[in-house]
């Protein structure tokens, strides 16, 4: 097998462009084969058909790189379909030559596959919705790397994620204003275990040339071990994938470097909880903030991440650098927590019962969900058989998680059809942590041990550090395209598509589909509103996202980015020089209550009556309307489940003819 893309690309291949089946072929220029394959132009056109035909069923690629330019092309068409498919995706072709009549058979390429085009149930009015299937290497929250597969239109939108029922209070804090941010003590900490981030030529005395599972490559140490003693080629020579290990460390790996330097006048343990983001601060940018989301929580996780990382969250660059990062951190995690809200996935453990102090999830489906209620009223699992959801069983230490004893309780009683939140890896945190794999080396990066969370799981959901840790985890070392959110933030003034397009880029870069469409202005006005009280004079790049400045100026048009209006006519990316961050005086914070670990758990007192039911949220347009979650309202008047089939939420009997 070979790849045909780095055929065409060193010249071996020519492609030419067959008009009739709408697809291209390549033939080796030595004439000894040919293949068809399939490029971005003809998935584009095998895309619009099936949208047209009610068709569908479309496979694609996967680069060494973890690129997906078939399955960015289904995307692309299914959120723009009037793009023409040639002019966005025509690549150089030639005109077909006269091959010789003695022709090799044509090899047959297996990473870029050819689409299987299969009759659905019925034509469906909705665009169908690109999914992805989870492999063994470096799956996601937002994105699980996989073969795409297109699925019948989803039913209306499920909710994103909100918090436990019942839904702790806001976490707020004393009133000691000048009170230590941190929790936890710096002579807790141990010695860096990175001697070097390269193996290369040698490594330091007392440490050990050794593979980087955090590079988003596969590499065992005996790969790496070669590095230390001269050799040049892979894997030495790819920058992150081997480092020097120091004797008798906790095995902590280098997160992806940024290329930016740590300003050598900041303390060995400075994080911006020292001079940018102030609990007031936190809570004008977070008022609705809850347990684990707590302040000394997001600082604690800081100060415990840069303490074990050369590459430091939020610490690298200038003033401007560290607080624009920061504000583009808080504007994603605002979006993917349901405003610091949401410690479980919804869906997963929204009914849950505590027993004995251990918290127990009825695991549903969301046509089976009470949202009035937030009852399931038929569970995913029983008692007989192992539920692991986000678990693959095939996967085992070190590279993940053992699965857990994810059996029912059927001879629980009232835990029938619940199972122990410790035995399941769901999402939790700031950005979702899920799957076995990811909890392991979330683990180690987080707290030097896999045991951590492979044996605890729902300390994610129920420790502040914990629960802003795995989104600091995610932000500073998940790889999409050679790059990290962390990095995107950093480079070239920074981009902030770029960072959503590591977190969410599938379903958003561009957004298809009504409530995806939504959520990419909310996600915008979340950042604006970050931004905007760090005192920044402009926001970052929009680029590496696709459509998303086109997202930006419809929600300012729409007026529903009221935090975004202050930036309009300001240069986004310039770098400012001798920058300030904003200051708050102790008044700005209207409310103040001590908060405890108990909070965090499950059980608190509201400060103030709720505009809607216990685990759901006014729509911003109609606080009468009440759903899980208002950024993924979609189109009220479509959804005839409830919550969105009411008269508040513009639902108009499902005809989609009135305006919402």
């Amino acid at each position: 097998a070979f790849n045909i893309a780095s055929k065409l690309g060193s010249g071996e291949m020519t492609s030419v462009w067959d008009d009739v089946t709408k697809t291209p072929y390549a033939y080796f220029n030595n004439g000894y084969g040919m293949v068809s394959y399939d490029d971005e132009e003809s998935i584009c056109e095998k895309v619009g058909y099936a949208v047209e035909e009610g068709l569908g069923e479309i496979s694609g690629d996967m680069m060494d790189d973890f690129h997906q330019p078939l399955l960015e092309a289904v995307n692309r068409k299914l959120a723009l379909p009037d793009i023409d498919c040639e002019e966005t995706f025509r690549k150089k072709t030639v005109e077909p030559p006269a091959f010789s009549s003695k022709v090799d058979e044509p090899q047959v390429n297996d990473e870029i596959s050819v689409p299987i085009i299969s009759v659905l149930p019925e034509p469906k009015a909705r665009p169908i919705i690109v999914q992805e299937e989870p492999i063994t290497t470096r799956g996601d929250k937002a994105e699980i790397v996989g073969i795409p597969i297109i699925l019948p239109p989803p039913p209306p939108p499920a909710p994103r994620p909100v918090p436990p029922s019942p839904i702790p209070a806001p976490t707020q804090q004393t009133s000691n204003n000048n009170a230590s941010p941190y929790t936890i003590s710096t002579t807790n900490f141990g010695p860096l275990a990175v001697a070097a981030t390269s193996c290369s030529g040698s490594c330091p005395p007392s440490s050990t040339c050794v593979g980087n599972s955090a590079s988003g490559q596969l590499i065992n140490d005996s790969e790496c071990s070669p590095c230390a003693t001269g050799q040049t080629w892979w894997p030495c020579d790819v920058p992150g994938l081997c480092w020097c290990w120091a004797d008798n460390t906790d095995r902590i790996a280098p997160a992806p470097k940024s290329g930016v330097e740590v300003d050598k006048k900041l303390d060995e343990y400075y994080t911006v909880c020292d001079d940018i983001l102030t609990r007031q601060m936190f809570h004008k940018i977070a008022p609705e903030a809850r347990a684990p989301y707590t302040y000394e929580g997001l600082c604690d996780a800081i100060l415990s991440y840069n303490a074990h990382h050369t590459e430091k969250a939020f610490g690298m660059g200038d003033t401007f650098q560290r607080t624009a990062e920061l504000a583009a951190f808080l504007g994603n995690t605002l979006h993917e927590s349901d405003e610091f809200r949401a410690g479980r996935e919804y869906l997963m453990c929204a009914d849950h019962l505590v027993v004995d102090g251990e918290v127990y999830c009825k695991p549903c489906d969301p046509g089976s969900f009470d949202w009035g209620t937030k009852k399931c009223n038929h569970s995913l699992i029983s008692g007989t058989s192992d539920f692991n959801e986000y678990c693959q069983p095939s996967s085992k230490p070190p590279e993940a998680c053992l699965c857990g004893n994810g059996v029912g309780q059927a001879d629980r009683g009232q835990l029938e059809g619940y199972v122990a939140a410790n035995h399941l890896f769901f999402g939790r945190g700031a950005i979702q942590l899920s799957w076995n794999y990811n909890y392991i080396s979330a683990s180690v990066a987080l707290t030097g041990s896999p045991d951590t969370f492979c044996n605890q799981p729902d300390l994610v959901a129920t420790e502040g550090r914990y629960a802003w840790g795995a989104g600091l985890y995610f932000w500073m070392e998940h790889v999409k395209e050679l790059t990290t959110s962390h990095m995107e933030a950093l480079n070239s003034g920074g981009d902030f598509g770029g960072t959503l397009n590591n977190i969410n880029g599938g379903l958003e870069c561009p957004a298809h589909g009504g409530w995806h469409v939504d959520a990419v202005k909310a996600r915008l006005n979340r950042y604006c509103r970050a931004a905007g009280a760090l005192g920044l004079p402009n926001l970052m790049r929009l680029d590496n996202c696709a459509g998303l400045q086109e997202a930006l100026d419809t929600c300012l048009g729409e007026g529903k980015c009221d935090d975004c209006k202050s930036f309009v006519g300001t240069k986004a990316g310039d770098h400012v020089a001798n920058f300030k961050p904003a200051k708050l005086p102790a008044a700005a914070v209207a409310q103040e209550v001590t908060t405890t670990t108990a909070g965090v758990i499950e059980e608190a007192v509201d400060l103030a009556a709720p505009l809607c039911p216990d685990g759901l949220m006014p729509w911003e347009e109609n606080s009468d309307c009440c759903v899980p979650n208002s950024a993924f309202i979609g189109d009220g008047a479509c959804d005839p489940d409830a919550p969105y089939n009411t008269a508040a939420c513009g639902y108009d009997g499902g005809d989609c003819c009135k305006e919402t």
